[in-house]
């Protein structure tokens, strides 16, 4: 029999499901309480059913609007019936709503979310109210229905903690939904899955505004890692990951991920060292490690080893942001790489994941476009590049060349070779705009000669670079504004049109430092004095 999930996201599965034939009891706030239980009713009844007794049957109104449509269509499936409880807490009703959940024919293993039950704990003695929750206990347990009780806490009125709590060994958990300071939180008192036990825990929830709470991504993480595991020292190593293909004594070497991931199958905080070589598929690599991270906890340690290549600053960005605690740099000897290793022992990975790996990713891969963008098309992209690479604090920059005089505007656009997507160029009337994503400041220079066939002090007497975020949107907005107001030529047809290799330059036309590749003639000043205006 299946069971039923808490209506609370990212809870650690030992504290957010509901056993058939238990009993649970949530003591609530009012608001968070109707919310939370409208959330776990719809997701009970993504595959199975419900029923629902309800003070008011109409309050999954007063919830948000998505959430109430989800209610709303559980209903008209029939996958959710509600009905009024009506007032009184008298033991005749309590034992009566018993047998009106099977006149009703209640189907096996559904879940039954019982509310107001704190009228249950009002005017009978200590000894009747035993025996009535014995009696539902009997019920859940014949009908293998898990049932969820919400008490809520009432204006001007004491909590029912202690009645809840002298009945602990009826009931399989007892938690409060409560506000405190100006945050809600989930309070376990204790709560039983088939995963095993949890007590005295305490979760901070956030609220998506659409009716979803949330784990606080950080907490749901540490809440494996209250204590030492006993895999702590296991090392995990992919063979490729080695350096020179050398043996590594007492470390686990494995020949491929699927080896490697069923023999972590039941880990809880060794070290993994994986592999990135020239040609790695970096979208598989970064699943991975996700996915190891996901489901092993925070505990466990994640190493990149480059070997045979080397990983680019906004690929290790996001390997590092999906769930890696180190990158170990491709000239690291086996020595270096053992003390690596063991400088990350113990550590507990605490930056909140992303909500799911395409959002991850999303973050650090550029727009597919690249090369030459017409001007209102360049303002465009590269503030789509800018907004989703800044949540992983990825380093892109603006460069503003200005054009030798004498020198063609469209001569010098094709000397630019650009091959990697999110590196764009643009024109005005007197320069050229390049960006270059996740380049770091010192690999600029280096950046731009690679660009460009020719040398850039060749083509252009100077530039101003753009390295912040706030400084490119700026210049983009200024320049969006000129481009407004003067129609600068668009060369995305002349330069599909004309090839680069149509004349040679006769060799030795420049110094040594430019590069020996095919070449047109153009007009420019072949030592103009390059000067730099750097805008950090």
């Amino acid at each position: 029999m299946r069971e039923h999930l808490i209506g609370i996201k990212e809870l650690p599965d030992v504290a957010g499901k509901l056993a058939a034939g238990r009993i649970y009891v949530v003591m609530h706030d009012a608001e968070a309480g109707l919310e939370m239980a409208c959330k776990t009713l719809a997701v009970a009844c993504a595959s199975g059913r419900a029923e629902w007794v309800a003070e008011d049957p109409s309050s999954y109104l007063k919830v948000s609007a998505e959430l109430g449509r989800e209610v709303a269509e559980c209903l008209r499936r029939g996958d959710l019936r509600i009905f009024r409880m009506k007032a009184g807490g008298h033991r005749g009703m309590r034992l009566r709503l018993l047998n009106e959940l099977d006149f009703i024919r209640v189907e096996p293993g559904s879940l039954i979310v019982v509310e107001g039950v704190d009228r249950f704990v009002e005017g009978d003695a200590a000894e009747t109210w035993e025996e009535d929750v014995a009696a539902w206990q009997r019920w859940a347990e014949r009908t293998r229905c898990a049932v969820l009780w919400m008490s809520p806490r009432r204006a001007g009125q004491s909590g029912h903690e202690a009645d809840f709590l002298r009945m602990a060994h009826r009931f399989s958990g007892i938690a409060r939904l409560r506000k405190s300071g100006g945050e809600v939180r989930w309070d376990i008192y204790y709560w039983f899955a088939s995963e095993g036990l949890m007590a005295d825990k305490s979760f901070r929830l956030g609220h998506d505004g659409c009716g979803n709470w949330r784990v606080d991504e950080r907490e749901a993480l540490r809440a494996e890692a209250t204590e030492p595991a006993v895999d702590e020292d296991d090392v995990f190593i992919l063979r490729a990951a080695l350096p020179g293909g050398r043996s590594a004594p007492g470390w686990r070497v494995f020949d491929t991920d699927e080896q490697m991931k069923a023999a972590l199958s039941s880990a809880r905080a060794p070290t993994v060292i994986l592999n990135y070589g020239a040609g790695s598929p970096m979208e598989a690599l970064a699943r991975f490690i996700f996915e190891l991270r996901r489901s092993i906890g925070p505990q466990v340690k994640i190493a990149v080893k480059e070997e045979g290549g080397r990983l680019r600053h906004s690929h290790e960005q996001l390997l590092l942001s999906v769930g890696a605690n180190l990158v170990i740099p491709s000239e690291t000897g086996f020595s270096r790489m053992q003390s690596l290793v063991k400088s990350i022992q113990g550590q507990v990975f605490a930056r909140a994941l992303p909500s799911d790996f395409d959002a991850a990713l999303s973050g650090v891969v550029a727009v597919e476009q690249m090369g030459y963008l017409a001007p209102e098309s360049f303002v465009g992209a590269v503030s789509e590049v800018m907004e989703r690479s800044q949540p992983l604090e990825v380093n892109n920059a603006l460069v503003r060349l200005f054009l030798t005089p004498g020198l063609d505007m469209l001569e010098a656009l094709r000397y630019c070779t650009m091959k990697r997507p999110g590196d764009l160029c643009t024109a005005d009337d007197e320069s050229v705009y390049v960006f270059l994503f996740a380049c770091e400041e010192q690999d600029i220079s280096t950046t731009l000669d690679r660009l460009f066939r020719l040398p850039v002090s060749v083509l252009f007497t100077a530039e101003s670079r753009f390295l912040s975020a706030e400084d490119v949107a700026g210049a983009l907005a200024e320049f969006d504004q000129r481009a407004s107001g003067t129609r600068y030529e668009d060369y995305t047809a002349a330069l599909a049109n004309r090839s680069s290799a149509e004349v040679q330059l006769p060799a030795g036309s420049f110094p040594s430092s430019a590069k020996n590749r095919t070449r047109a003639p153009f007009t420019a000043v072949p030592h103009a004095l390059r000067l730099r205006a750097t805008h950090v």
